[in-house]
């Protein structure tokens, strides 16, 4: 390679020899800098003056995971096939691809770092497919039509949706990208970031939009199902060159839902696309970056302060001083209202309405500055109107009488103005979660409780979303018959009081002193 693989000089001449010289590329372990790479660059310079290879990927050395040499006689390793027999051959392809070794550092080889691939790749995406399925089932039976996929239309699509849309095409370019570049080590995030993207925000934020119960909901849930389709689609065939087992296995269990693929034997045997077929903008890729900041700042003060995430909240703002940001926060503000599990949402640019300010001398950078004159500074910083206080947060200097007092000399702390208030600050937005408990959030709370008793049960009993069936229900408490006469409290659950209807099976709701009786039959 290239000279033997070709049989130069001997079945080719130099002229036809020049077709395939140099080669594009030429891989092996670092071992072989002195070796092999060597041998072809002394033998393409003494006789053509030139390099025998364009581009030369070098490989690491894999070890065992005590850094000795894998033996058979040390007992270091597990052999290949029992890793690809627990594990697949894919996620020890992914693990390998994401290693040190592909950089041509050395591999120390751990079998737990094989399994964490399958936890994070192909569970999600079998599950997404599982999802999809399930989804098109109920469609297809609330709409009565058999699922079709169709080409795609940006300006149909939902928010979440084009969303999704923009990702794909971000994916299909950056695969691309790094390919052209012969970056292997990066094609594992990308891969990884684009099924986050899929299960943990897609599905999540458009779990509701993808349900038919009714008919007149079957011209929304389809544009949905049909975008999941070509995400997949899309996915399996620029992901199939690293996981050909996974991306194959997807591939043919979707197929059949598009004409024009269910004849296609392999997702091997599809051309890798350079673009989406149809136009893409990239409008919401930084709405949705700040969708995520926001989510994951709430998510963390839930945490911190142990609210449960089926607790609603009576009120999230969002603070930030840059009048862009809360424009890309307006775009994605009912999708931050959904996911929040929240009653309201709104957003402001002045951060002082909700907290107060303390600002003390910080004694390691003061305390050399100020002197025998700290306590002196002290009083007058405690005294200063807001306004300097306001400079000192923006990063500008005061002057107080006759001392110039800059950021790096004080310590600010903020503090929310009322104790329901919690708040977290992160670059160039703040959010601020009112935990205030109002009847309104107690109904809503119990309804969320209740309608995870249900689909719990429905779980329990076999039952899959298509299983249409009745629930009766029959409570003393005056709180709980509040909740089940309130539809907006119980979304797509319809409740009916039980008067000996005959039922399949029966549970009870408890909810510390409230409780409910709930039988379900078959509609």
């Amino acid at each position: 390679m290239p000279y033997a693989s070709q049989k130069f000089p001997f079945a080719l001449s130099e002229a036809e020899f020049r077709q395939y010289f140099p080669a594009d590329f030429i891989s092996e372990s670092i071992d072989q800098v002195r070796g092999w790479f060597y041998t072809l660059s002394v033998l393409s310079t003494a006789l053509f003056d030139q390099p025998a290879f364009k581009t030369c990927v070098v490989t690491g050395l894999v070890l065992a995971e005590d850094g000795q040499k894998m033996s058979k006689s040390k007992g270091n390793y597990k052999p290949p096939e029992l890793i690809m027999d627990k594990y697949g051959a894919d996620a020890l392809r992914l693990y390998l691809l994401n290693s040190p070794g592909v950089s041509g550092d050395t591999l120390l080889f751990k079998d737990d770092d094989v399994k964490k691939v399958v936890t994070n790749v192909h569970i999600y995406l079998l599950n997404g497919v599982r999802f999809l399925k399930q989804m098109v089932a109920f469609y297809e039976k609330t709409s009565g039509q058999t699922f079709q996929v169709s080409p795609q239309d940006e300006h149909s699509l939902s928010l979440v949706d084009r969303w999704l849309l923009q990702k794909t095409q971000e994916y299909i370019t950056d695969i691309h990208t790094l390919m052209s570049q012969y970056n292997l080590r990066e094609i594992y995030p990308k891969i990884t970031a684009f099924v986050q993207n899929l299960s943990n925000w897609y599905l999540k934020l458009n779990r509701s939009s993808m349900k038919a119960f009714f008919l007149s909901e079957c011209p929304r849930v389809y544009l949905s199902l049909n975008n999941l389709y070509w995400s997949l689609y899309y996915f399996s065939v620029m992901t199939a060159p690293f996981a050909p087992f996974l991306t194959e296995s997807i591939f043919l269990d979707i197929r059949n839902w598009c004409p024009d693929h269910a004849t296609i034997e392999s997702v091997h045997l599809i051309q890798m696309p350079t673009h989406l077929p149809v136009c893409v903008s990239n409008d919401l890729l930084i709405p949705f970056e700040y969708l995520v900041k926001v989510i994951n700042g709430v998510r963390y003060l839930r945490g911190t302060s142990n609210l449960p995430a089926r607790r609603p909240l009576k009120e999230v703002t969002v603070v930030s001083s840059s009048p862009k940001v809360l424009s890309h926060l307006e775009q994605v503000k009912s999708l931050l209202v959904d996911e929040l599990n929240i009653v309201n949402c709104h957003f402001d640019s002045q951060e002082s309405k909700y907290l107060k300010y303390t600002v003390i001398l910080d004694p390691k950078t003061a305390g050399k500055k100020f002197r025998h004159r700290m306590s002196e500074v002290a009083q007058s910083l405690s005294q200063m109107p807001p306004e300097n206080v306001l400079a000192l947060l923006s990063g500008k200097s005061i002057q107080l009488g006759t001392d110039v007092v800059t950021p790096d000399d004080v310590i600010l702390q903020r503090m929310p103005l009322t104790p329901h208030l919690l708040f977290q600050s992160e670059g160039d937005i703040s959010v601020f979660v009112d935990t205030e408990m109002t009847p309104e959030i107690e109904l809503r709370y119990v309804a969320k409780q209740l309608n995870r008793t249900i689909l719990d049960f429905r779980k329990e009993l076999g039952l899959v979303l298509s299983d249409s069936i009745k629930v009766y229900y029959s409570t003393d408490s005056d709180l709980l018959q509040s909740v089940l006469s309130t539809p907006n409290y119980l979304k797509n659950l319809s409740l009916e009081p039980y008067t000996g209807q005959e039922s399949f099976a029966q549970t009870t709701f408890n909810y510390f002193d409230l409780s409910a009786h709930l039988y379900f039959a078959r509609m």
